[in-house]
């Protein structure tokens, strides 16, 4: 099978920001990313404790691709207002049962991050992700099927 050929929305070298980049998900997308030629700026709540991805980014794909912003308070009006080229797969986890305590501010950092995609010129593409954690209801004294 021949790959497909197609001319990215958004061109190699380009920065995208990745909010959460030191989860899981969000670290997976911005070895993704750079992996294709893009640079990344990764949000986290605390870049101090995640030091080791731009060491990590700076061995694997060579220094200056990747970098670490602070954004302590996603919920914040103007969290990201620096942002450019978003992909937004952060949200605060909570295994509180109560929809009222989890949902509000979930929506408060998808929509700062939003506000912010919308006033910035430069922003070409929006990605919101999520996870299997938001399809299910975890049990914790349940055994998994």
């Amino acid at each position: 099978m021949q790959p497909i050929a197609f001319t990215p929305a958004i061109p190699p070298g380009s920065t995208v920001l990745i909010t959460g980049v030191n989860g899981f998900i969000g670290s997976h997308i911005a070895d993704q990313f750079l992996k294709y030629g893009y640079n990344v700026r990764g949000t986290s709540r605390d870049p101090k404790k995640h030091t080791w991805l731009c060491t990590l980014f700076d061995k694997v794909y060579g220094t200056g691709r990747f970098e670490l912003a602070s954004v302590p308070d996603m919920e914040a009006s103007g969290a990201y207002d620096e942002s450019v080229k978003v992909v937004h797969p952060a949200t605060k986890y909570s295994m509180n049962p109560d929809p009222y305590k989890v949902v509000p501010g979930a929506l408060a950092g998808v929509q700062n991050a939003l506000t912010a995609a919308a006033k910035e010129p430069s922003v070409k593409r929006f990605v919101l992700t999520s996870s299997s954690a938001a399809a299910l209801i975890p049990r914790p004294d349940e055994r998994s099927q």
